[in-house]
């Protein structure tokens, strides 16, 4: 058999990303149960229940699976209701109804659970209003609307509530309204989301946007000002339409549309939209973009979100804030890197953090063996560090990327210095690289194990420590 040799370009010190609180890895899903044969619009969650203008949807147990049900519960109390929202101050249902051409002309306010509903006057305003959305203290009413006077198709307006009353509505200014449309607005914390076709010159389809939500406030009217507007990041947004957003905060999920995949689909996402935006290029030994390079995020020794970068080399990950997390690139033909990614310097009129983060890739040098040190905890320890199989991950990722190699491992323990006892732990613990690569069928069949013990231990291994030697083999 040929040999060759694919060497890691590994940081033996790789430094923990750590922010101010742990989180659960940002996830994000298409719910192929759920066919739309009509136009579906204004998602919103009511009571724990997903909810479209098109026809009933609701939520279904803690998985989140969405069924085309029909929704007796709001059909029944508000028959005439389209985008129903209900206030986080006061307990309200308010929906819009449409007349006959369709428009979202009026607001009214359901009640608590009592039939019928009370139509929501806005001072001095004739105008259409819809998809409503409450800020958090229930004083801000922000919603879509045509004409009156705005900068475009849709522009977003809010109104202020003074007592029992909404004040006259206030356009939300040139940083958010475009010449396009603005519409499905929705607060998330201190933070206004919604969705635009304006704010890209040249693109027509509608993206998400996202704003902090600071005001100020006179006797008689409400002055907005608004901070940079910022897009929203994949998976949440593509080169198709994405829009209509809901999000369920006591879950900590959400919903939304796109047509991505050539046709109007339902998606999910899971975690906190206030997460790190790392983005970058990948560039090979000689500067040039590399095409279809895996980049893979590794918390906690497992891998919790990849991508592949374009033509371009470009790359980019959604992760959540709190996650001690290292970064894997794997190319065909070029060493694999695992990188420290920096600490992102949080601005708290941003949703999320933007950092961006550049990698560049050696080709694999012929016939240099991998050294992996001290892949297992102190002592007589046969479990894996959470570095230890993060680096192991970078194996198996080099393996997927060249599907010509196979890998020999050759594992040394230097636990006590009685060589009999050692010998047997080096054992236990190649059994422990037996299942964690077991995990990775295939690659499992591509991979060799010996206990390096058995030839002697090398001699300037210190005692307590451990050594994994790598060969790629063709």
């Amino acid at each position: 058999m040929k040999r060759g040799a694919v060497i890691l370009c590994v940081l033996a010190g790789m430094a923990q990303l750590l922010c101010a609180q742990s989180a659960q890895p940002f996830t994000a899903q298409r719910l192929d149960n759920v066919k739309f044969p009509w136009g579906l619009d204004g998602l919103s969650v009511v009571d724990g229940a997903l909810r479209g203008s098109a026809g009933g949807l609701r939520v279904v147990g803690e998985r989140a699976w969405v069924s085309l049900e029909p929704d007796t519960l709001f059909g029944r109390l508000l028959p005439e209701a389209e985008f129903i929202v209900r206030n986080p101050a006061d307990g309200n249902l308010y929906y819009t109804v449409n007349d006959k051409e369709g428009s979202c002309l009026y607001l009214y306010r359901g009640g608590k659970g009592a039939h019928g509903g009370t139509a929501v006057e806005l001072q001095g305003w004739n105008g259409e209003i819809c998809h409503p959305a409450f800020s958090p203290d229930g004083r801000y009413l922000v919603f879509s609307a045509a004409g009156g006077g705005g900068l475009g198709r849709h522009d977003l307006w809010c109104s202020r509530r003074v007592g029992d009353a909404w004040g006259h509505p206030v356009n939300l200014g040139m940083r958010i309204n475009t010449q396009g449309d603005e519409v499905d607005p929705l607060f998330y914390g201190r933070y206004l989301l919604f969705a635009s076709n304006g704010h890209c010159p040249g693109d027509t389809t509608y993206s998400f946007y996202s704003a902090a939500f600071p005001k100020a406030e006179t006797d008689d009217r409400l002055i907005f000002y608004s901070y940079a507007v910022q897009r929203l990041p994949e998976p949440l947004n593509s080169v198709a339409d994405d829009r209509g957003m809901a999000v369920d905060l006591q879950q900590g999920k959400g919903y939304w549309i796109s047509s991505r995949d050539g046709h109007e689909a339902l998606y999910s996402f899971s975690g906190s939209l206030e997460g790190i935006r790392y983005w970058g290029t990948v560039f090979s030994h000689m500067e040039q973009p590399v095409d279809g390079a895996a980049v893979t995020a590794i918390v906690d020794g497992r891998k919790v979100a990849q991508t592949r970068t374009d033509a371009q080399g470009r790359y980019s990950l959604y992760l959540q804030p709190g996650t001690i997390c290292t970064l894997g690139v794997a190319a065909k033909g070029m060493r694999i890197l695992v990188d420290t990614l920096p600490l992102p310097r949080r601005d708290s009129d941003s949703l999320f953090s933007d950092v961006r983060h550049d990698v560049r890739l050696a080709v694999s040098p012929v016939g240099q063996p991998v050294i992996l040190d001290n892949l297992f905890g102190p002592a007589t320890d046969i479990e894996l560090t959470e570095k230890g199989k993060a680096l192991l991950m970078t194996v198996a990722q080099t393996l997927r990327e060249n599907n010509t190699l196979g890998a020999e491992l050759r594992l040394m323990s230097k636990a006590t210095g009685n060589a009999q006892f050692d010998d047997m732990l080096n054992e236990r613990r190649l059994s422990t690289l037996r299942e964690f690569f077991e995990t990775y069928a295939p690659l499992a069949t591509r991979i060799s194990y010996k206990n390096g013990n058995a030839g002697g231990v090398s001699p300037d291994l210190e005692k307590g420590k451990d050594r994994l030697r790598v060969d790629f083999v063709e």
